[in-house]
């Protein structure tokens, strides 16, 4: 049986997040008992959803000019959280260590990590807007991902699955964007 070349990097995908859940316990161990405090304060600081909203979006609509670019930009967050919100309902998979949000108890969930999705989702989109700083993008979406690994925050598999997520429905988005189907078409007179 031959498999399509256009078939294997689903596979890939699909492995990588099979060896990314059987992980999760080794990895989580790992980090609890690793804290540097240099890095706390550094990590503690990049993983702050306040601040990845800033970096990730707010600073990024402040230097595009293009309302159709800030619009999706716009639509990768908010779809983003739509899509994270809807999963922790569904899989309701309890964090890696005693953790709970306030005022959103879904948000308390794991499973998938709203900061790996809302980053990765933002990823493709800043890559391809703004080119200068992909490196910057590449990294401090990385960075934002391990920190909730580092913290307890998430399991390795949470942020996998949260980065795959997100960066598919950023490139989905930016695909529609780039041929238009976003936008409604402009009647010819």
């Amino acid at each position: 049986m031959k498999v399509k070349n256009n078939i294997l990097p689903y596979l890939a995908i699909i492995a990588v997040f099979i060896l990314s859940f059987l992980l999760d316990e080794k990895i989580s161990s790992m980090f609890e008992n690793t804290r540097i405090p240099m890095l706390d304060f550094i990590f503690g600081t990049i993983t702050n959803f306040g601040i990845v909203l800033a970096i990730m979006l707010i600073i990024p609509l402040l230097m595009l000019k293009d309302n159709r670019k800030i619009y999706v930009l716009l639509l990768a967050f908010f779809s983003s959280v739509f899509i994270s919100v809807i999963l922790k309902w569904m899989f309701l998979r309890q964090r890696p260590t005693d953790f709970a949000y306030p005022f959103i108890k879904i948000l308390s969930y794991s499973f998938p990590s709203l900061h790996a999705v809302v980053v990765f989702s933002l990823l493709p989109l800043l890559i391809y807007f703004l080119p200068r700083q992909k490196n910057f993008w590449v990294a401090f979406a990385f960075l934002v991902a391990f920190t909730r690994i580092y913290f307890g925050l998430h399991y390795l598999s949470d942020v996998v699955f949260g980065a795959i997520l997100g960066y598919s429905l950023g490139c989905l988005l930016l695909d529609l964007h780039l041929s238009g189907k976003i936008w409604k078409k402009k009647a010819k007179r």
